[in-house]
């Protein structure tokens, strides 16, 4: 059993040609950077005791362009990448309550800084794009 986050991956790797991707998003973060994190705050306990450290990439991936870099990863699986409508998200919403959170949440960008645990941390976050890649590797080898 995975996580939410490698989930959508594996899910973006079954999608069937033709399907139809809603425009939601995340800000995105290699879990080594948050193990790393975890580290370097026990390390450097002066910087960190009492402070919180926001973990993100700086990068937003909306899915259908996650579904994109996969596509171009793995051309020959032909992971649809095409974003639907709104509309039709949200007429699929009426029939899958699973959906409902996916539709609040359409064409809204939310990205997070990790200014301060760059700064206090030491931490050079991995492009997200090259862990998606990753993750897909290490589904695909699994199946």
């Amino acid at each position: 059993h995975y996580g939410p986050s490698v989930r959508k991956v594996e899910g973006l790797l079954k999608a069937t040609t033709g399907a139809k991707l809603p425009n939601y998003g995340y800000s995105c973060v290699d879990v080594c950077d948050i193990a790393l994190m975890h580290v370097r705050a026990m390390e450097r306990p002066k910087d960190s005791v009492g402070r919180r450290f926001i973990g993100s990439a700086r990068c937003f991936l909306w899915v259908p362009e996650m579904a994109k870099i996969l596509h171009e990863a793995f051309p020959d699986r032909q992971i649809p990448f095409v974003k639907a409508s709104n509309e039709e998200i949200q007429a699929r919403a009426n029939d899958d309550p699973s959906l409902r959170y996916i539709v609040v949440n359409l064409d809204k960008r939310r990205e997070l800084s990790n200014d301060e645990s760059c700064r206090r941390l030491g931490i050079d976050f991995r492009d997200p794009r090259e862990s998606l890649v990753e993750t897909a590797k290490f589904l695909l080898a699994r199946t």
